[in-house]
């Protein structure tokens, strides 16, 4: 059994930059690198906004658009021509932001799941078409139909494309790219009014409206603009395609420099999210933007009206008086937001520019002329974008995991726009022209928003103060730098600013002078020390599997899997790869030899004995003896050896000009030490301090691991023991458990293993037994080696005893309670009772939790646990509640021995189940045995029905057309009520199948022993062809009609035929189904003129075969006949009398199915008769019926509507309307796509489907 971790060193707590000295400067938010260094920086980022910018700016311009013209269309006639009284229209513009507030969040956290550059390009095309159409709604119903979709489909735009530029720019540019984002809603304002001014002059254009003309023409290049950013627009930089290999990695370089960009950063996490839900600062920031965005979305939507409320202007002149305001916003925005990256300076400017606008907002609530208001407006659009969208950019940058700033972006837009539902009720119309009210709460809800901002970049100001001063520096002491990167913006380093001092180094220092970075990529976080040169973790990693090849190699299993068990941490991971291709060879994935599983740290997961210290609360949350316990021991130390070695570099060799040096500091200077001489073989740091530094170094990283997680730390050992018990219970059981096991963790989950060993427990300083670069050194390992010795006993000559040898680190560590075996080993029996004896020194795992879940690995495949979709994990599961796990005889054998749980004392399962079988129910059984009984009698007597000699060439004819699946509809019946006596009545007549899950029974009634038993209400299918199953599944109905889909064609023909019944009262009919329900959707009572009506034009037209083979002999000898209602007499409710399998004998002259004659049939010609010449059938030939001559209205195909030939009429919109789209995709018999009949529009989509996965044309088979 080995533990190993190889990882990188942690970055040290200093920065360097590349040229020049480090020194740590306040700043408004949060730190940054110099701006835009070097020349291929600036080129990458031209790049960059060159294949972004465009495409976002526009989509946000119609996306604005979208939203505030219909401010424009108020003014070109909307109210009047739908109608619209009262406060309808403010409730029209308002109820888009119910749905954009609800659905905001939600679409941002699926962002980067569903991949940003086709999810913004669908929701582009998806709301285009939406405002497009909302140019023809006809009444106050549709208009907020339209809004609501509208704003549904929108709703992920803005946050989605906020959260998208982070993922390409840093914060020193992201102010200005989010001004040009809002610049775009101000040209939107204004190209607005001049567009809508423009199209105006179309009023009466094809009988339309100059406000609906407004919205078509606005909404179609949105449709555009999908379309071509899901070609343009990049996932992310490692996927860009407009970016080379060197400038993808300039990107992430960038990226890197600010502290808590680390790649496990920037991927989605739940818990990221939870923490963002529990921030008072994102919800601070929300609730101002509630407050600033009263502002923009009542200044946007109702600028218009204002200003035609200052004076007595016309329409046009309103419109042009708009541009103005909003191009001096848009260029106001865009010179703060360039200075804003310049100083990163945020909270300044928003209060400034807040007040800006407040002074605006009380001109306009002054009583005074025309001229002075319209200046007031000029203030508040100099304000407003500057107050809006800074604070968009400013939150994002305070928060570098992508999880927390996704879930912060899309709160604080929901709280913005949640203003967009109050705003328009505002200004009403009776409060015209100075609307008083909506001005004064503007500009209440502004200066309060500037109020908070304010608070906050005071906040801002203290935090970053106390944090350069060193205050918070405790927090992270001891951590490696991974973990102090982890913590984002708690880090104490995330508001500090590496910036080149302009001074000259002395002493010991003065090599920072000319010192540059050891790595060819310092701002990856030091990650490439796992990764090249020779003293790299991975070489040592690959090394070590090849030592381990030839120490152990003989006890590789010839056959089978070895798997590999490894955390959840990028290093920890990579360090099992690399062991793995030392140890199985380089092609190990490929050959299966060795099976790596991953074990996710998360908490919510519950506790495991590979990773136990992360699921421990009370070792987390206790904040003296706990997790902290190290960092605290460690701080008293550095208080005592730390301040003269930083007294002596700053005052003794003349450094004065750096200012303090903090405890912190000083000691990543230490580690600096230890990380170039990994990657150069040497490093200058090292010259800095003396051998009593160095020893004292050494002592302090003694003490974090010693009372962290070792010997000292009262929780240690029973972490610890879970582990060491595990893999107690492989020893004991031996090579039928397996001949080797491999665990990788991090190294402090070794420490606990070696405390509940009870071994290596002196802290001393002189002498210590305990040492971190002995015990846990990078890539420490523990190797538990299971010996077998044949025994000298008399008794027993040919016997063996097992010993257990512990190898930590490449030497064999004697255990001093027990070392009476051979070679410092001991007798596996007494380290077992050891164990045992341990469990109750160290205390139990989960005594304070009893609803703890525990991870056991290794486990067989039958005491596997399932996750929620039934899926195997690789683990199983043991509860500490008695309760909970199963009451099953334990086993005796096994990868963790015995089944019986040590700590508990009873036989655990390592399942998430952990229950008995389940019994199956007697009536679900009785009920399968008779179904199965039944299917055999029928396959029984089809193989024994006798086959006509002369119909077997139609029955190879009929054999392909019989069996398609073929889609009704039935209607006229009473109410959804009666649906399943229609559902049931004619699958019976059919006497086929329905291959719908439709209920058969009285859904409302109570199912009794009986019912249960008969099958009642449920639906049992033999398996359906993929057509039919496709067609099944696809619903169509009313109130009073519904889609049906019988198994074959012959079915349907009995139930078109025998169409109408006459169930409740009401007539049914059947036909087939072509796309379309009936011509109206009401009942048809049995007595009424609508009902002969409806059977005298009732089409019973059958399927292609148009043939009566679907007939039974007592039944077809009856035609021709009237069509009068078919109470099917002759077709009973139940299957009971005569056999209805019994198959007619064809005519061999006519092969058209005719009876010959019988009894029975002679007897049933004397049935009274209508005249032949009103049958539908032939004289000559029955079963084929008579050509009806229809009226012209119904012959030629149905007129395109008005609406119709508007949208055709408009260029582009026409593409996807009309002729060229047709019904749908043509489809083959078997569901396939019928490329020959389908046209060429049709054929486009199909390839599109074929070559991207996607499914367009709805041909793929649901499961």
């Amino acid at each position: 059994m080995t533990s190993m971790e190889y990882r990188s060193e942690p970055k040290p707590d200093v920065e360097s930059p590349r040229q020049g000295n480090t020194m740590m400067v306040p700043q408004d938010t949060d730190t940054g690198s110099s701006f835009l260094e070097g020349e291929s920086e600036k080129h990458l980022l031209w790049k960059i906004d060159i294949h972004i910018l465009p495409m976002v700016v526009l989509l946000y311009l119609f996306s604005f658009l979208d939203r505030v013209n219909i401010g424009n269309a108020r003014l070109y006639g909307l109210e009047d021509d739908l109608g619209l009284v009262g406060n309808q229209y403010q409730v029209a513009v308002s109820i888009l932001f119910v749905t954009y507030c609800l659905f905001e969040v939600p679409s941002n956290l699926v962002l980067k799941k569903l991949r940003p550059s086709r999810y913004i390009a669908s929701i582009s095309v998806i709301w285009g078409i939406i405002a497009t159409l909302t140019g023809i709604t006809q009444n106050y119903g549709g208009l907020i139909a339209c809004r609501l979709l509208l704003g549904v489909v929108e709703a992920g735009l803005f946050p989605g494309l906020i959260t998208y530029l982070t993922l390409f720019y840093s914060k020193r540019e992201l102010a200005l790219r989010t001004g040009y984002l809002f610049s775009s809603a101000a040209a939107a304002g204004a190209f607005g009014g001049l567009l809508a001014y423009a199209i105006g002059f179309m009023d009466g254009i094809s009988g339309l409206r100059g406000w609906r003309w407004i919205l078509i023409l606005e909404g179609i290049p949105t449709v555009l603009l999908g379309v071509v950013a899901w070609f343009v627009l990049a996932d992310e930089p490692d996927t860009a395609y407009y970016l080379n290999e060197e400038e993808k990695a300039l990107v992430l370089r960038r990226r890197m420099r600010y502290v808590g960009q680390t790649a496990s950063a920037q991927k989605f996490h739940w818990a990221d999210v939870k923490e963002g839900a529990f921030d008072w600062r994102i919800w601070a920031f929300s609730i101002a933007q509630f407050g600033i965005d009263t502002m923009l979305y009542g200044y946007s939507t109702f600028l218009p009206t204002i200003i035609k409320g200052m004076g007595s202007w016309s329409t046009p002149e309103v419109q042009a008086l708009t541009i103005p305001c909003y191009a001096l916003g848009a260029l106001a925005y865009l010179v703060t937001a360039w200075v804003s990256d310049r100083t990163q300076r945020r909270g300044l400017f928003i209060c400034i520019f807040s007040a800006v606008s407040v002074v605006g907002y009380g001109i306009l609530i002054s009583d005074t002329s025309s001229g002075v208001h319209y200046f007031g407006a000029l203030l508040i659009a100099l304000g407003l974008y500057v107050a809006v969208g800074l604070p968009l950019a400013w939150l994002p940058t305070t928060l570098p995991r992508y999880g927390k700033r996704t879930f912060a972006t899309g709160l604080q837009l929901t709280f913005g726009n949640i203003s967009g539902v109050m705003s328009p009720f505002l200004y009403k119309n009776n409060e015209a022209p100075r609307y008083v009210r909506g001005n004064a709460v503007t500009l209440g809800l502004v200066g309060f928003a500037g109020i908070v901002y304010g608070l906050m970049w005071f906040y801002y100001h203290q935090k970053n103060m106390r944090r350069v001063q060193g205050f918070e520096d405790e927090k992270v002491a001891g951590m490696t730098d991974e973990e102090i990167e982890e913590l984002g913006d708690k880090s104490p380093r995330f508001i500090y600013s590496t910036s080149e001092a302009n001074v000259v180094l002395n002493g010991s220092l003065s090599f920072l002078n000319n010192w540059t970075y050891f790595t060819d990529e310092p701002q990856k976080d030091f990650d490439q020390l796992t990764k090249t040169s020779p003293y790299a973790g991975t070489l040592q990693a690959f090394s070590t599997g090849v030592r381990f090849l030839t120490r152990y190699g003989h006890l590789l299993p010839l056959h089978g899997t070895t798997r590999l068990w490894a955390s959840e941490c990028n290093r920890v991971i990579e360090t099992a790869q690399h062991f793995a291709s030392g140890f199985f060879g380089l092609d190990w994935a490929k050959t299966e030899k060795a099976a790596l599983e991953i074990i996710p740290e998360t908490l919510e997961r519950g506790a495991d004995t590979l990773t136990p210290g992360d699921t421990c609360p009370k070792y987390i949350e206790d904040p003296a003896k706990g997790h902290d316990n190290g960092v605290n021991m460690l701080a008293l130390f550095q208080d005592v050896y730390i301040p003269a070695i930083a007294e002596r570099l700053i005052n003794d060799e003349n450094n004065s000009a750096l200012g303090y040096l903090t405890n912190l500091e000083v000691y990543g200077m230490q580690e600096m030490c230890g990380f170039e001489t990994l990657s150069r073989g040497s490093s200058p740091w090292c010259d800095i301090f003396t051998h009593d530094d160095w020893e004292n170094f050494e002592y302090a990283r003694d003490l974090i691991h010693y009372y962290r997680a070792g010997p000292g730390n009262p929780y240690a050992g029973a972490m610890g023991w879970l582990w060491l018990n595990a893999t107690t219970g492989l020893l004991r059981s031996g090579p039928e458990a397996g001949t080797m096991f491999f665990s990788f963790v991090h190294d402090g989950d070794i420490a606990p293993l070696v405390t509940a060993m009870d071994i290596l427990k002196d802290p001393k300083v002189e002498d210590r037994v305990w040492r971190t670069s002995s015990v846990m050194p990078m890539g420490g390992r523990i190797v538990f080696e299971r010996l077998t010795c044949p025994t000298s006993s008399a008794k027993d000559p040919s016997g063996e005893e097992a010993f257990l040898r512990v190898n930590i680190n490449d030497k064999i560590v004697p255990l001093p309670y027990c070392k009476s075996g051979p070679g410092l080993s001991c007798p596996l029996k007494e380290f077992v009772d050891h164990v045992e004896r341990r469990r109750s020194e160290v205390g139990d795992f989960g005594e304070p939790y009893p609803l703890y879940t525990m991870e056991y690995h290794f486990v067989p495949p039958e005491e596997r646990a399932k996750d929620d979709k039934g899926n195997l994990l690789p683990w199983g599961y043991v509860y500490k509640d008695e309760s909970r796990n199963p009451r099953r005889p334990p086993e005796e054998s096994g990868p963790f021995g015995k089944r019986r749980n040590a700590r508990y004392d009873h036989a655990r399962s390592r399942t998430r189940t952990g229950t008995p079988a389940k019994k199956e129910n007697p009536n679900v059984a009785e009920f399968g045995r008779l179904f199965a009984m039944q299917q055999e009698e029928e396959k029984t007597r089809s193989n024994t029905l006798p086959k006509s000699t002369s119909s077997s060439n139609l029955d190879n004819a009929r054999k392909q057309t019989d069996k398609v699946a073929t889609e009704c509809i039935l209607y006229g019946y009473k109410s959804k009520d009666s649906e399943w006596k229609v559902i049931d009545k004619y699958e019976r007549v059919s006497r086929g199948v329905i291959c719908e899950d439709y209920p058969r029974s009285d859904p409302n009634s109570t199912s009794g022993y009986s019912q249960l038993l008969s099958g009642g209400d449920v639906v049992i299918h033999s398996n359906l062809s993929a057509d039919a199953n496709r067609k099944s599944k696809r619903y169509a109905g009313g109130f009073h009609w519904i889609k049906v889909t019988f198994d074959s064609t012959i079915a349907a023909d009995r139930a078109c035929f025998y169409s109408p019944q006459e169930i409740d009262g009401h007539f049914v009919f059947c036909e087939l189904y072509h796309g379309q329900g009936p011509a109206e959707d009401v009942p048809i009572l049995a007595d009424s003129s609508a009902a002969e009506q409806q059977k005298s034009k009732a089409t019973r037209t059958l399927t292609t075969s148009r043939s009566t083979n679907f007939l039974q002999t007592n039944e077809r000898s009856t035609l021709p006949r009237s069509f009068t209602v078919n109470n099917l007499s002759s077709v009973p409710d139940t299957e009971e009398g005569q056999s209805l399998e019994s198959t007619p004998t064809a005519s061999s002259t006519t092969a058209t199915g005719v009876d010959v004659l019988s009894t029975a049939s002679l007897q049933q010609r004397n049935i009274p008769q209508e005249p032949k010449p009103e049958s539908e059938f032939m004289t000559h030939i029955p079963t084929v019926r008579r050509a009806k001559l229809r009226p012209i209205n119904e012959a030629l195909p149905p007129q395109p509507t008005v609406t119709e030939r508007v949208l055709r009429s408009i260029p582009i919109l026409s593409w996807f309307t009309g002729d060229i789209v047709g019904d749908g995709p043509q489809l083959k018999e078997d569901g396939t796509f019928d490329y020959d009949k389908s046209n060429t529009y049709w054929r486009f989509w199909y390839m599109i489907d074929m070559v991207i996965g996607t499914d367009i044309c709805g041909l793929r088979e649901e499961s």
